[in-house]
């Protein structure tokens, strides 16, 4: 399944996978956002994941592998995602349980780290203007031709072996598609067929 079109503002599950097998499970709003997210933690080295941190520093960024295990309405995230931690048993998750903190203990270092990032700051709410800008210059990234050639690229030739098809299979089934989602999906195929055509 090809998640070039369907996948750019979606919402869904994903895991971010290392050489040696050791995985990352999460779900958000927005995953192709989020990801950006995890490269920016995992650059500058603060990435909440301390496993997948040392593991980033040791092998390099390139070595960890993203994709996008599930498409689906907002309102399912927390329900697929504990269903693919449940699967996958992933090893850089600091917790077992999707969108939950319960249970971690923070360092001391990172109990300083964030007290010494909040002193001295007021932030109040941001301004429509704000928000509007921050907007505009998200949606004018996301949807230049460079980042979506990247982004189609990042997806093409992964191999997903018989016991990935599985466990994704085992965590997939039951799921219903709500009528917009259905409408999503098919409009994202509509255009990819489009697309194909003109190519030829």
């Amino acid at each position: 399944m090809s998640h070039e079109h369907i996948a750019r503002n979606a919402s869904g599950v994903y895991r971010i996978t290392a050489a040696s097998g050791d995985c990352y499970i999460g779900s958000s709003e927005n995953i192709w956002k989020r990801w950006l997210g995890h490269q920016t933690m995992l650059r500058c080295g603060n990435h909440r994941s301390k496993s997948m941190q040392d593991e980033s520093n040791r092998a390099g960024l390139d070595a960890l592998r993203f994709e996008i295990l599930l498409i689906c309405d907002k309102s399912q995230l927390l329900f697929y995602e504990q269903r693919a931690i449940d699967a996958y048993k992933p090893a850089f998750n600091s917790s077992p349980t999707a969108g939950s903190t319960k249970g971690i203990v923070a360092s001391e270092e990172t109990r300083a780290k964030l007290a010494s990032a909040k002193l001295g700051k007021k932030r109040g709410p941001m301004s429509p203007e704000t928000r509007a800008k921050i907007a505009a210059r998200a949606k004018e990234r996301y949807l230049s031709p460079e980042y979506r050639e990247k982004s189609a690229a990042s997806m093409r030739g992964i191999p997903k072996s018989d016991e990935h098809r599985s466990k994704l299979s085992a965590f997939n089934s039951g799921k219903t598609l709500t009528p917009e989602h259905r409408a999503k999906i098919g409009e994202a195929n509509r255009r990819r067929q489009t697309k194909a055509q003109q190519g030829d």
